[in-house]
């Protein structure tokens, strides 16, 4: 068996948000387990956090010169591809037309879109949309493409997965509720549980958080003033702790939404 590494280009920045880096990390996690490394092509903001957390899982990260879709990313895009030869390349980004992407499935290697929109005619060999927000109807692609899209198709971690078992029961009281907005560029975390903080019917809430969120020590300062009623999850195997005894979540529609959906949480 072949261990040619994947090459992914996605961003992760304020202006880009973080959502397609997150579900390009969970596809790396799940590619390490079959011993295939990862090397991400990625603008990133904050670097070293959001780098470290790559390199955490054995993956490697290139800085990338410009933002995806530019005609110098595409540029940079070629020659990572001719120095490392990847058995596949994975993209991700919004601003990537279907030019851009005839270029890299022209140079050869298996090319993977994950896609949201069905905007356009995807060249791309393999179309994968891990949200509920499109069918394989919606899509047109070329002759022989592949669209995995629909309900088998969610990204769900698997240290989340395992609780489902736990979740066939209804959890003990007292009442604790998820909160988590992931980018939340408006923070409405902070809103949302200075409200159910005022309750006596909500004694516990847990702000799944993550580790690089620009207001994440805001959050804390909020955590240590609650007198223990509030806490903020920022590694896996805390928020899936907290998922697991949780009794409803209040979250948008990004990758925490399709994971307590697959375990169960209201």
């Amino acid at each position: 068996m072949t261990r040619e590494p994947v090459l992914i280009r996605v961003d992760g920045t304020r202006a880009s948000g973080w959502e397609g880096l997150v579900r390009c990390m969970s596809l790396a996690y799940a590619l390490q387990r079959r011993r295939r490394t990862c090397h991400f092509l990625s603008q990133l903001e904050p670097a070293s956090l959001l780098a470290s957390a790559i390199k955490r899982g054995g993956n490697e990260w290139l800085d990338a010169d410009a933002p995806a879709g530019q005609s110098e990313d595409l540029e940079e895009l070629t020659q990572e591809i001719r120095r490392i030869r990847p058995a596949a390349v994975v993209i991700d980004s919004p601003n990537i037309g279907p030019d851009y992407l005839a270029e890299i499935v022209a140079l050869g290697p298996l090319v993977m879109s994950i896609d949201t929109q069905a905007a356009f005619r995807l060249p791309s060999q393999l179309v994968f949309n891990p949200t509920l927000s499109q069918t394989a109807a919606d899509y047109e692609v070329c002759p022989g493409t592949q669209v995995l899209c629909g309900r088998r198709y969610p990204l769900v971690r698997p240290e989340i997965r395992r609780v489902r078992p736990i979740r066939a029961q209804e959890p003990p009281e007292p009442i604790r509720v998820l909160v988590g907005f992931g980018d939340d560029p408006h923070n409405q975390t902070e809103r949302i549980a200075k409200l159910l903080v005022q309750s006596t019917k909500v004694p516990h809430i847990d702000i799944l958080a993550r580790t690089w969120h620009p207001q994440l020590e805001a959050w804390r300062a909020l955590a240590a003033e609650s007198s223990g009623r509030i806490s903020v999850s920022t590694e896996t195997s805390e928020i899936a702790g907290r998922v697991s005894r949780c009794h409803f979540a209040l979250c948008d529609g990004n990758s925490w939404a399709l994971e307590f959906a697959c375990v169960g949480v209201p």
